[in-house]
Parts: structure tokens; sequence; C-alpha cells
């Protein structure tokens, strides 16, 4: 029985309109349980299961609102939030050694190895941050026991340079691991 809203009536008798409560009560309950534990169960009203919609392009949503919703955009299908026209694809990540990662925050983290040189050498992010890379921290790898400097410059939205020397300022070259974050 679908769902009725005009019952009762202000003059009906409930023997009159029994069945038809008891039909939106059921419906009620089928609606709710989609996602959700039925009433009357342990845990009632708590989700099962949470259905997203899939989208081609990002949920409009309020200035006070968050969206989340499925979407293939560029790729594989990804979870995504939109908060405020900011879209967060929150399960999409690169796991391997020169890799990335997006946090629900819209921050984006990557990471990978450098060989750094005393000219420099130039490292390029696995993706370009969208809007800036707040900071990268290099780390030296042992190389042979010698206590290499180590240094960044010159950090855009696609990569830094790289430096390392003595510690008498003299050339060198030093394996590194970078850290970078941005959004």
């Amino acid at each position: 029985m679908a769902y009725n809203a005009n019952i009762p009536q202000s003059a009906d008798q409930i023997s009159v309109s029994q069945a038809d409560i008891l039909g939106n009560f059921q419906a009620i309950d089928t609606f709710v349980a989609v996602d959700h534990i039925g009433f009357g169960i342990v845990d009632a009203g708590k989700h099962k299961t949470a259905t997203f919609p899939q989208a081609a392009a990002p949920a409009a949503v309020g200035a006070t609102e968050v969206g989340i919703y499925a979407a293939a955009l560029g790729g594989a299908p990804e979870l995504y939030i939109n908060k405020t026209a900011t879209q967060v694809p929150f399960t999409k990540s690169v796991q391997a050694a020169a890799g990335y990662t997006y946090l629900p925050s819209g921050m984006i983290m990557q990471w990978g190895t450098v060989n750094a040189t005393h000219g420099g050498t130039y490292a390029g992010f696995t993706i370009a941050f969208p809007t800036a890379c707040v900071n990268v921290h290099v780390t030296g790898i042992e190389n042979g026991g010698v206590n290499d400097f180590v240094s960044v410059d010159t950090v855009t939205v696609a990569g830094f340079w790289a430096y390392s020397s003595t510690r008498s300022g003299g050339a060198s070259t030093t394996n590194c691991y970078y850290f970078a974050i941005g959004y």
C-alpha cells in the first residue's frame, strides 16, 4: 500500500481508517529501511548502508551545505565531497614510491624521491597542486656515511628544486625522500 498523506481525516473513525494508518506506518518503515536499520530492531534508525548518487558533475550545494556523491571524473569512480563549490575526491590516491593522496579537507599530500645535486635537481610532483604547494620537506638518505646538507628552493604547484652540499659547502649528490603538502 502506498503512503497516504490524507489519513486520518478529522471526521474518520479509527475502525474506518485503521488499515490506511497501518499502511502508512508500513510505507514509512519500508522507506526508512532502505539505508537504515528498521523500526523495532536494536540500533533502529542507524545507517546500515549509504547510497550515493552518481554524478557527471559536482552536485550543487548551498553555502552551508556539504554534498557527497560518486563520480568518474577523468578516470575511475571515486567518492567526492563538494563543499562550497570545492570538489574533493577523498578516496583517490596513488600508493607507490612516488604518489599522492587527497584528504577530506581538500589538502593533498605527495611523496617521492629526488637525487639532489650541488647545482640543483628539479623534482616534478606526481600531480600538480591545483592552487598551491605550501610545504616541501626533504630528508637525505644515508650517503655512504657522509652527512650532506639538503635544501629546497623554487617551490611551485608542479615541483621544486633540491640541492645538496657537504658540510664545508662543497659539491655533493644525495638521494632524498620528499614529502609535500598543498591544495
